[in-house]
């Protein structure tokens, strides 16, 4: 049985990188480099990554957003501020 971490707000297991580490039998560091293709991952056969790919799709493995924008110090959000006494800009904004 894998391990996992925690779980997601409908009580699926939350895959994460040391999930497939344990599936695939490397260290989370090495399946970072395979799946963020990094300068570390030119030093890893192609037949050893092709089997990370392979054990990230089973899984179904999702990056955590949350935990990459801390190490990135990035969030690629976009915030607007409008007034209530503004209704123009209200109609105007794009949810999504």
């Amino acid at each position: 049985m894998l391990k996992t971490s925690r779980t997601t707000s409908m009580d699926k297991p939350r895959i994460t990188l040391r999930t497939v580490a344990d599936k695939v039998g490397l260290a989370p560091c090495s399946i970072s480099a395979v799946l963020n293709n990094s300068a570390a991952a030119q030093s890893i056969p192609q037949r050893t990554k092709d089997r990370v790919l392979r054990a990230a799709r089973q899984l179904n493995y999702r990056p955590n957003l949350a935990a990459r924008s801390l190490r990135t110090r990035r969030t690629s959000t976009v915030a607007l501020l409008a007034s209530d006494h503004l209704p123009l800009v209200a109609d105007l904004t794009v949810v999504g």
